[in-house]
């Protein structure tokens, strides 16, 4: 083979594997629910106005992290994963437990790698 053959196939298959990855990369991400396999739940909660001699209920404000595992189902097969969620405290903050479900996102090429909480 000449060298300009060789150049030309080189070029021709690093183009296709950039072809290949930029379509692996920016699939878009397919909705699915999981089941909630285990969870800790961490608060990191602030009172505002606690000592205030006025008696009325006070402010609270802070972050509520969760480390859940998830077990949900992509192209026939069953994935397990964990993944962590921080959200701000709210009074009707719903933790995440054992049992329950969520709606999730994920890559098609790489479900076990790239899921995230919605």
């Amino acid at each position: 083979m000449s060298k300009a053959v060789k150049v030309i196939m080189t070029v021709t298959g690093i183009v296709a594997l950039v072809a290949i990855a930029i379509v692996v990369f920016t699939v878009p991400y397919v909705n699915t629910t999981a089941k909630v396999v285990n969870s800790a739940h961490y608060a990191s909660i602030e009172a505002e106005g606690l000592m205030d001699s006025d008696y009325h209920t006070p402010e609270l404000s802070g972050t509520v992290n969760e480390s859940l595992t998830l077990s949900f189902f992509a192209g026939g097969e069953e994935y397990t994963v964990n993944c962590h969620i921080s959200a701000p405290y709210a009074n009707n903050y719903g933790l995440h437990n054992p049992g329950s479900y969520v709606e999730i996102v994920y890559n098609p090429f790489f479900p076990d790698k790239s899921v995230k909480v919605i």
